[in-house]
């Protein structure tokens, strides 16, 4: 894949070996479910077993009377309150015609008239209708395959992306994310090629805290100085709170906030920290830091992509659509990937706005599980938290 290099990975980690795929299943006790948007209304669709490897496939339709594939994510994440997706290329272009995504297969475009027709008597029946639609569609077909199975590991697709799985709801009213510890990859490859790293260098698998004494970087509402961001008193709170939490657990803890949130400073922190807490401003392709300008105090891809995050365990970037990015044909390519990029094998993001006090109560569920019953599990300490705030 072209864009494998051009975010910084590896081209072979486009092309996994199956049978490595098999065994990713098996070793790590996770179902694997993976997508490929082939036009606005058609998806296939693979699953692996955890138990066997065994391979299902289902080629999933949209019936006539829904648009698209696009037109469905874009109505969902709409009901829940998320921004629209379009970026700043679209700007000049009417609302009807406003594209979810660039250099794609096909250029399927999102009707915000329709939009706007649909979301005129919003409510949360119509939100639990679509989830449920939703789940129908891209999790139901394999229900069989994946029932028992604690842990599963989805690889979307296109506009898939943007789409909360977690939150997706089946025939028992309940939430995705009640039945299965949820992991998302940008791709099987990406997946693959971070085990091989990690087990070179000996670390724990994917996901889990190491044993030894662990460092950690908590970054906290920096200082915008001249006001050219909004300062958050709330991400001030929540990394207080991170880094007493992790000092607790006998963290070797690094807390840059406020006017000490330099990227100077955070970028000399990074490449020596298993935990990565980012609670601040965030843009598709950065990071904002304490600085006078946007320009002084901007974290960019390409800066978090040079550097070694090897040590690295987890990445948690507690801020408004850290998840955001241009959509590719091979994922979003965005500051999550280049954190991958760099090393980093498991990060916390989220897929729209984010709630002050929702994110601050979710973070503290989340590290008193972390650093508690999950035993360093990133996956089911997110699960646990989130399942705890339905």
């Amino acid at each position: 894949s072209p864009l494998a290099s051009a975010a910084g990975l590896p081209r072979e980690l486009a092309i996994p070996e199956f049978k490595e795929l098999q065994d990713l299943a098996v070793r790590r006790h996770t179902a694997i479910l993976f997508f490929s948007q082939m036009q606005e209304d058609l998806v296939f669709a693979w699953a692996l077993d955890s138990l066997t490897g065994t391979c299902s496939f289902r080629s999933l339709s949209l019936p006539k009377d829904e648009k698209s594939m696009t037109q469905l994510v874009e109505l969902t994440r709409r009901h829940i309150g998320a921004r629209a997706r379009c970026n700043s290329r679209d700007a000049g272009k009417s609302k009807a015609t406003c594209a979810s995504a660039s250099h794609a297969l096909f250029h399927p475009k999102i009707d915000e008239d329709l939009l706007a027709r649909s979301l005129s008597g919003r409510d949360r029946d119509e939100l639990n209708r679509l989830l449920r639609r939703c789940h129908e569609m891209l999790i139901e077909p394999f229900e069989q395959v994946l029932a028992g199975e604690p842990r599963l590991l989805i690889v979307p697709d296109g506009d898939l992306y943007a789409l909360p799985f977690a939150a997706l709801r089946g025939k028992d009213e309940k939430h995705l994310i009640e039945r299965h510890t949820l992991s998302l990859s940008p791709s099987l490859g990406t997946i693959v090629e971070l085990e091989r790293k990690l087990t070179q260098c000996s670390a724990p698998a994917a996901g889990h805290i190491g044993t030894d004494r662990p460092s950690a970087l908590v970054v906290g509402d920096p200082e915008f100085h001249g006001g050219w961001l909004s300062q958050l008193p709330g991400a001030l709170q929540e990394a207080v709170y991170v880094a007493r939490r992790l000092r607790a657990s006998s963290y070797d803890t690094k807390a840059l906030f406020e006017g000490d949130a330099t990227k100077p400073s955070v970028l000399e922190a990074m490449p020596n920290s298993n935990i990565l807490h980012f609670a601040t401003h965030g843009s598709p392709d950065g990071i904002y830091l304490s600085g006078e300008s946007e320009q002084e105090g901007t974290l960019s891809m390409a800066e978090v992509q040079e550097l070694d995050l090897t040590k690295a365990r987890l990445v948690v970037l507690s801020e408004c659509d850290s998840f955001r990015g241009q959509l590719y044909t091979d994922g979003v390519i965005g500051i999550t990937r280049a954190f991958v990029a760099a090393g980093a094998p498991t990060l916390v993001s989220s897929l729209w706005e984010v709630n002050d006090l929702g994110t601050r109560i979710l973070m503290h569920r989340f590290y008193e599980r972390l650093l508690g019953r999950a035993s360093g599990d990133a996956a089911v300490a997110l699960q646990g938290a989130m399942a705890s705030m339905i």
